[in-house]
């Protein structure tokens, strides 16, 4: 797994829980668009460390976005996928998973890693898109929400799907394997 790319997963993830994390804020205080301009003005000379901490909350939001997407989707999406393609070998899933990830090619996980990567970035989507619809309606900005609530739709489906593939090949591999 190339460590730059689960980092800019996690930013990714993070950056747009923090639009709606800010839009929150926003309708909570009651903060104008004129107060807003005027903090920019402000602290313009800050803009590096507001950049900086900007990051640094992105980032813990992503992982934060990664686990809470997971666990909304596992008994849901997950499970469900597992039991279609392992079957009754579903109670050992992690070994079949250990045993391909240990005796399998370099191209056969670097595809595998490829597919957990849009699983983390699509999981993430689509809780964060669901939030962001939400958000919209507070905002009473319809158009919009209708559209993050089709962003949605969207990601459940590629998230289904993906999730097919990785274990229909952690499946196929595994019956290779054993063979």
């Amino acid at each position: 797994m190339n460590t730059t790319s689960l980092i800019v997963e996690v930013l990714v993830g993070g950056f747009v829980a923090l639009v709606w994390v800010f839009l929150i804020i926003i309708k909570a205080y009651g903060i104008d668009c004129t107060e807003l301009d005027e903090f920019i003005v402000k602290y313009k000379d800050w803009s590096s460390v507001i950049l900086f901490s900007i990051m640094a909350i992105s980032y813990q939001l992503g992982w934060l976005m990664i686990h809470l997407s997971y666990l909304a989707t596992h008994s849901t999406i997950i499970i469900p996928i597992r039991k279609i393609i392992f079957g009754d070998k579903h109670e050992d899933y992690r070994t079949i998973k250990n045993k391909v990830y240990c005796n399998s090619s370099s191209e056969l996980m670097s595809g595998i890693e490829k597919d957990r990567s849009v699983i983390r970035l699509t999981r993430t989507g689509l809780l964060n898109f669901i939030i962001f619809s939400v958000v919209l309606v507070v905002y009473q900005l319809w158009w919009l929400s209708l559209t993050s609530l089709i962003i949605s739709i969207i990601c459940f489906m590629q998230l289904k799907a993906v999730y097919f593939s990785l274990y229909k090949k952690l499946n196929d591999s595994h019956s290779e394997i054993n063979a």
